[in-house]
């Protein structure tokens, strides 16, 4: 998606006011992608209030989405797995256990 979207905006993500949300879309909205666009577009060699613009970004968008929720999921349930048989090898309690899910959640 970020490569797409550098090819159609003609700039570097790097370049661009608010990169660090646009680095991260996966954790915001399409339309608050748009909405950093507009902030940033004299940096843009395209009009980012362009309907077509805004079309295409939200079909990549989805389409890149649709690929990194599942294997989002599947890290997490790789990581949850992980941490109990870790919690098996070191023989920790519930107690414990629970103390150490607290204190890195924090």
């Amino acid at each position: 998606f970020l490569g797409w979207l550098e090819r159609e905006v003609g700039t570097k993500v790097e370049d661009l006011t608010g990169k660090t949300t646009i680095k991260k879309y996966h954790e915001t909205t399409g339309d608050n992608l748009i909405s950093i666009l507009k902030k940033n577009k004299k940096k843009l060699h395209i009009d980012p209030s362009r309907r077509d613009f805004q079309d295409g970004l939200s079909t990549e968008f989805d389409k890149s989405l649709q690929k990194l929720i599942p294997l989002k999921r599947k890290i997490e349930m790789t990581d949850y797995l992980i941490d109990q048989i870790v919690y098996k090898l070191y023989g920790l309690t519930e107690a414990e256990i629970k103390i150490v899910e607290e204190s890195s959640a924090k």
